[in-house]
């Protein structure tokens, strides 16, 4: 854009170039949407996953690392919230994911199926919770995860 856009070079983000980003440029959001397991109801629990403008969803479940927006979504709608990254930060969640995905380590872990001999999906110990927390740490997102989503507690483990 250069000088070309105006005397004001951060207008495109609301003057808020530490907090905002481009909107026509990267994003990243966390979300969450419940969980209904009868093993343990009445507890809720919340599914985490990143959606990417880069790569689309990102996350870890039974089936292992997945890309496939709807099978977040589960039949409920997820609450999103924007967080803030540059590009090379997405750029490395998804290579990351990517890796993931093809059974490199990431923290320590192989993110694989429910089931799996080498490891693989567990509630408490090896889930989506955790595959979120690692790509982020591992691409030096500092973000408070969880954010506030609406009626159901992301903070439950």
């Amino acid at each position: 854009m250069g000088m070309e856009g105006g005397i004001n070079l951060y207008a495109y983000v609301g003057n808020g170039v530490v907090v905002e980003n481009d909107p026509a440029g990267f994003s990243v959001q966390f979300c969450a949407r419940p969980v209904c397991d009868p093993v343990w109801k009445p507890k809720m629990f919340c599914h985490w996953f990143l959606t990417s403008s880069q790569c689309g969803c990102i996350g870890y479940g039974q089936q292992g690392v997945f890309f496939n927006c709807e099978d977040h979504y589960d039949g409920y709608k997820p609450n999103c919230e924007t967080v803030p990254t540059t590009p090379a930060q997405e750029r490395c969640l998804c290579s990351l994911a990517q890796n993931a995905l093809k059974g490199w380590k990431m923290c320590g872990e192989l993110w694989l199926p429910k089931g799996n001999k080498s490891g693989g999906y567990d509630w408490n110990e090896h889930n989506c919770q955790h595959f979120v927390i690692c790509l982020a740490k591992k691409c030096n997102i500092n973000y408070d995860f969880p954010p506030s989503l609406g009626k159901y507690n992301p903070r439950v483990w």
